[in-house]
């Protein structure tokens, strides 16, 4: 409370060399386990979660980094009235495509 708006933030990318960027661009994971009982619903349950439309919503509302190549190909609309936090999430995605491959 001391601070309020006598702080300016911003985010920036990952440290870079001549031939990539390191740093992990954080994200979340939904994954399914083999030995379920329910394997189809499960399956089911998946493949609509993994849908483009569904992923690009669930990215926006949750403010999380798309794991989708399809959602990261289209423009993301981030679900906040905060600037700051929009103009990090952007900065936070151009530096994703320069990470290094593992």
């Amino acid at each position: 409370s001391k601070i309020g708006k006598n702080f300016d933030w911003v985010a920036t990318g990952s440290p870079c060399g001549t031939a990539a960027c390191t740093g992990m661009p954080g994200g979340a994971a939904l994954v399914a386990v083999k030995y379920t009982k329910n394997a189809a619903e499960v399956g089911k349950v998946m493949d609509f979660l993994g849908r483009e439309d569904i992923m690009r919503e669930f990215t926006e509302r949750t403010l999380f980094l798309p794991a989708h190549k399809g959602v990261l190909a289209g423009k993301i609309d981030y679900k906040t009235d905060d600037e700051n936090v929009k103009a990090s999430l952007e900065a936070f995605l151009k530096a994703s495509g320069k990470i290094a491959p593992n």
